[in-house]
C-alpha cells in the first residue's frame, strides 16, 4: 500500500526524544498523479520578479522567545502578532505584494524549565496536525494557542480562501523542552509546495553539554514545487529544505561566548536528521542513490539556522562598575540615536563570522540588519496606560532592562550547500562523506577556545565560493524586528526570502553519497560525540567537582571515624 503526504492525511504523532520517537517510514508512491489545482489570481503570485515566479519559493522564518509567558485567553491575555508575520513600515510594494509559501516559526522558553523537566522531554506530529487533534501527554498542548495566533495573523495579513477555508495549514509541530518548531504550508490558490518527504532530529547542548534544555531541533522537508497556472508539478529534482531552531547558552562575557561557539560547531557537526517517511528521489537517482536513513546539515540544499542564539555585544561582560557604566551609556546612546552600524560593530555573531571567519560558519549568511537589539526589554513599562501621550518617544533607558546590556540574541541565519563541489581538500566546505569524513572529526570540549577554528587574516577561496553559491540561490526580501510586539523580554524577529529553485535543485556529488553502513556508522560516530561532550563538560564542571571532592572527602571521614569499630568487630571475630 502507498501513503501519500498530504494535510488531508491522518496525521501521525511521536514523542519522547530524538533516539525514541523515530517512526517506521512510509512509503511513498512515486507515481501519485498531482492533485487538481485551482487557477490562481494574478495578484495571489506576486513577487519581486514576476516572470521569475514560478522558479522562486517565497520562505518566512520567525524566531521568537516567549521568556516561559503562556497566554491566558480567558482573561484576554494572548499576543497580537501581525507584525512579526508581515512586512515591516517601509517596505517595498513588491515585498508587500510576496505571499509566503511557507512559514516557519520557532519559540524558545515556550514553558518554564521546571514545568519541561516534568513533561517527556518531547514529541511531535505531522500530517493534518490541527489543534485538538495532536494532544499527546503534554508534550505538544503547550503549541496548540500559537497555532491559532500565527494562523490567524496570517490570515489576516494574505487572506482565506472564498470558502473560508484557511490559506495556511499547520503540518509540522514538534517540541523539545521549552524549544517548538511548526511548519505553515499555503493551501488553495497559488499554492506551490508539495511535501515527498519529511525528516527531523534534535539535539541538547545544555545542562553537562547534553540536557536539552538548550540545543537545536530541526525539521527537513523534500519538496516538489507545482505549477498551479498549469496544474502539474515542475521537473521533478531533489530539492530538500532543513530549519533547525536554536537556544544556545546565555549570559555576557568572553567565557559565555566561547561557549556558544562551540555548540554552534557541535549542532552543525553532529545533529542528525531521520526520515519519518521514506525519501522520494526522482526516477533517474533511483537506481544511484542509497536507501537514506541518516542525513546531516549539509546534506539539505537549504538550510536555515535561526532562534535565541543569545551573542551579545563584545565588551558587555565588563565587571568594573564604573567601566560597566561607561559602556551601557554608550550602548544606548547608539540606540536613542537610531545608530545600527556601531552596535553591529560590537556584536560578536557578526565578528567571528564576518571578520574571525569562523569555521562552523564558512557558507552562512544573515540579511542585513537594519534594526535595533532584540533583547532585554522591560515587559512591565512598556505597558503604558490607555491615556499617554501618544507621541512619546521613550528613551532606551526606559526601555531596555537595567540588569542586562541590549543585544542582538535573536537571529536568522541561512545558507545553500552546492552539491557539485567535492572541496575534498578543505573540512570546511562539501566534506567527501563517502570517504568517512567524521571519523577524523576531532570532538572540542565544551567551552574550548576558538582561535584554533577562525582565520583571521584570509579565508580560504572555497568560503567565498560558498557565499557566492547562497547568494546566488537565496534572496532575502526584507529582515527585521517586530518591536511593536509586547509580550517577552525579546522581539520578535522575521526574515522573508526568495529560494531560486533553479539554483537550489541539484544532484548530489557521487563523492558526498554514504552508503548504508557508512550511515549507520555516521550515527554511532553522533552518539559518541555527544557522550563525549557530556564527559568533558562534567569533568570540566566546577560545581561536580566540588561535590565529588565533598564525596570523597565525606567518605574518608566516615571510614576513619569506622576504622577503630571496624578493628574492634575483627578482634572480637578472632576470638
Amino acid at each position: 500500500m502507498t501513503v501519500e503526504i498530504d494535510t488531508s492525511a491522518t496525521p501521525t504523532t511521536s514523542s519522547s526524544h530524538t533516539s525514541s520517537r523515530r517512526s517506521s517510514p512510509m512509503h511513498i508512491d512515486r507515481d501519485a498523479p498531482a492533485e487538481p489545482r485551482r487557477t490562481a489570481s494574478p495578484a495571489s503570485t506576486a513577487s519581486l520578479n514576476e516572470a521569475a515566479s514560478l522558479q522562486d519559493l517565497h520562505v518566512l522564518i520567525g524566531t521568537f522567545n516567549l521568556a516561559t509567558r503562556i497566554p491566558n485567553r480567558e482573561v484576554g491575555d494572548v499576543p497580537d502578532l501581525l507584525a512579526w508575520v508581515t512586512p515591516p513600515e517601509g517596505s517595498s510594494s513588491d515585498a508587500k505584494a510576496v505571499v509566503p509559501d511557507l512559514v516557519v516559526v520557532g519559540f524558545q522558553e515556550l514553558i518554564p524549565q521546571g514545568m519541561g523537566a516534568r513533561l517527556p522531554l518531547g514529541g511531535s506530529c505531522h500530517g493534518a496536525a490541527d489543534s485538538g487533534v495532536k494532544r499527546d501527554a503534554g508534550r505538544l498542548e503547550f503549541l496548540d494557542p500559537w497555532i491559532d495566533f500565527v494562523v490567524r495573523d496570517l490570515e489576516a495579513a494574505y487572506g482565506g480562501g472564498e470558502d473560508g477555508a484557511r490559506t495556511y495549514e499547520p503540518y509540522y509541530v514538534s517540541r523539545m523542552i521549552a524549544l517548538g518548531i511548526i511548519v505553515f504550508v499555503r493551501r488553495g490558490d497559488g499554492e506551490k509546495v508539495r511535501i515527498r518527504a519529511l525528516w527531523e532530529g534534535d539535539i541538547g547542548t545544555g545542562l553537562l553539554g547534553k540536557y536539552p534544555n538548550k540545543g537545536c531541533v530541526a525539521v527537513g522537508l523534500d519538496i516538489e514545487i507545482v505549477d498551479h497556472h498549469h496544474h502539474h508539478l515542475l521537473p521533478r529534482r531533489r530539492t530538500s529544505l532543513c530549519f533547525a531552531n536554536s537556544h544556545l547558552g546565555p549570559h555576557e562575557g568572553h567565557a559565555y561566548y566561547e561557549w556558544r561557539n562551540e555548540e554552534v560547531r557541535h549542532i552543525f557537526d553532529s545533529l542528525l536528521l531521520q526520515p519519518q517517511t521514506e525519501p522520494v528521489h526522482s526516477a533517474d537517482e533511483d537506481d544511484k542513490l542509497p536507501n537514506e536513513i541518516v542525513r546531516a546539515l549539509d546534506d539539505f540544499n537549504a538550510v536555515f539556522y535561526f532562534g535565541d542564539l543569545n551573542y551579545r555585544l563584545m565588551g558587555a561582560g565588563v565587571k568594573d562598575p564604573a567601566a560597566r557604566r561607561e559602556y551601557r551609556a554608550t550602548v544606548m546612546r547608539h540606540i536613542d540615536a537610531g545608530s545600527v552600524e556601531p552596535l553591529l560593530a560590537m556584536d560578536e555573531l557578526c565578528n567571528i563570522r564576518e571578520y574571525l571567519h569562523f569555521r562552523a560558519l564558512a557558507g552562512w549568511l544573515e540579511p542585513p540588519i537594519s534594526f535595533l537589539p532584540s533583547y532585554k526589554y522591560k515587559i512591565e513599562d512598556l505597558e503604558l496606560p490607555a491615556d499617554h501621550d501618544a507621541g512619546l518617544v521613550l528613551r532606551a533607558e526606559d526601555r531596555f532592562s537595567k540588569t542586562r546590556m541590549p543585544a542582538y540574541c535573536d537571529r536568522i541565519m541561512y545558507r545553500a550547500m552546492d552539491f557539485h563541489r567535492e572541496d575534498h581538500g578543505d573540512s570546511m566546505i562539501g566534506r567527501p562523506r563517502a570517504a568517512g569524513w567524521f571519523t577524523n572529526t576531532t570532538s572540542h570540549a565544551a567551552g574550548a577556545d576558538s582561535k584554533s577554528q577562525v582565520h583571521q587574516d584570509q579565508p580560504p577561496a572555497s568560503w567565498s565560493a560558498a557565499r557566492k553559491h547562497t547568494e546566488s540561490a537565496i534572496t532575502p526580501i526584507y529582515y527585521h524586528c517586530a518591536s511593536s510586539v509586547v509580550w517577552s523580554d525579546h522581539k520578535p524577529v522575521a526574515a522573508l526570502f526568495a529560494l531560486k529553485m533553479d539554483a537550489i535543485s541539484s544532484r548530489p556529488n557521487p563523492a558526498r553519497i554514504m552508503d548504508t553502513n557508512l550511515q549507520h556508522a555516521l550515527l554511532e560516530w553522533s552518539r559518541k560525540a555527544q557522550t563525549l561532550r557530556f564527559r568533558e563538560t562534567a569533568i570540566n564542571n566546577t560545581f561536580i567537582r566540588i561535590t565529588v571532592a565533598a564525596a570523597v572527602g565525606l567518605l574518608g571521614v566516615v571510614l576513619v571515624l569506622a576504622t577503630p569499630s571496624l578493628r574492634s568487630m575483627a578482634r572480637s571475630s578472632d576470638r
